[in-house]
């Protein structure tokens, strides 16, 4: 168990190096975990520099939230991942990031990505508002959307991906992030009309 928890140690300060350095993250932003084959989860500390995170900074908890190994806080968004493995036993990473465009994009109301990527895209993704809802209810909004999807947006602040592991989550935030790019780019060309899902042979 030990080599697992070591092996998961140096994928998270992996990929959160990652993250900051495709620009997904500033600084202490966003948050990483797997989940052992015990069932234990390993998560990022809170208030770090994704960047600079050695292995022995990795926090081990159990699924209730107790910390089992490790010094400093659990991040802020422990309840989140805890709420997402609860719900989906086949997922076995989580990684929230802050990738601009996805946020600009999806915090925005745009609904569907298809007319100018020329394909089927990640999009509709949903959208939750955790305004004055208490976290014990927003957990569970968390649950009810992502039984159906791998990946959710916090309106306004990020998004949230979960997969088979750390590579997969990040290859789906930057597909989600690389679509919305390109809408982003279509809408400031082609302007506002492109709500009206008329398909423009430039971007197809």
């Amino acid at each position: 168990m030990e080599q697992d928890s070591n092996k998961a140690a140096e994928s998270i300060c992996l990929f959160g190096k990652l993250l900051y350095e495709k620009g997904l993250i500033a600084g202490n932003q966003g948050n990483l975990s797997l989940r052992l084959p015990n069932g234990d989860i390993m998560i990022t500390p809170s208030g770090r520099h994704k960047a600079l995170l050695e292995p022995q900074d990795i926090i081990t908890i159990a699924p209730t939230g107790k910390t089992l190994a490790g010094t400093g806080k659990p991040s802020t968004d422990t309840p989140f991942h805890l709420g997402i493995y609860s719900q989906r036993p086949d997922v076995m990473a989580v990684c929230h990031a802050h990738p601009i465009s996805t946020v600009i994009s999806l915090s925005g109301g745009i609904e569907d990505l298809s007319s100018v990527l020329g394909r089927p895209a990640l999009s509709p993704v949903p959208v939750l508002d955790n305004s004055g809802i208490e976290p014990e209810k927003f957990v569970k909004e968390v649950q009810d959307v992502i039984s159906e999807n791998d990946l959710f947006i916090l309106y306004d602040h990020g998004v949230f991906a979960c997969g088979n592991n750390l590579e997969d989550c990040l290859i789906k935030i930057e597909n989600l992030e690389h679509d919305c790019i390109k809408w982003l780019t279509a809408f400031e060309i082609v302007g506002p009309e492109i709500y009206d899902g008329e398909e423009d042979e430039e971007f197809n």
